[in-house]
């Protein structure tokens, strides 16, 4: 465990305060507990090292010219990083749900 503290006072006669003194608290885990927490934890990897991952990094209705909104029945343009669509493949591209979610 670490105590620190600082701040300052006008007054050297001044009753003190924590607020005055700005203490912090810093603790340590034993040895024993880091152990521990090192054997039983599990890391996931989000993707493979090389692998190109699509990344939408913004959605502009074209009727409004915001970001992040539709309008029915209107053109969106999509921009990010490796985005790729399948033409000939009806399930590639995007499609909309509503926001409370369901289909």
């Amino acid at each position: 465990m670490t105590l620190t503290c600082g701040g300052s006072i006008e007054d050297p006669q001044q009753p003190l305060s924590a607020d005055d003194l700005d203490p912090h608290m810093r603790l340590y885990p034993a040895g024993s507990v880091q152990r521990e927490f090192r054997a039983n934890l599990t890391l996931e990897r989000t993707g493979i090292e090389g692998d190109r991952v699509p990344v939408i990094e913004a959605v502009r209705n074209t009727r409004t010219n915001n970001l992040d909104s539709y309008s029915p029945g209107d053109v969106l343009r999509v921009s990010g990083k490796d985005l790729k669509v399948a033409v000939s493949d009806t399930d590639t591209g995007v499609f909309f749900r509503p926001e409370a979610g369901g289909s």
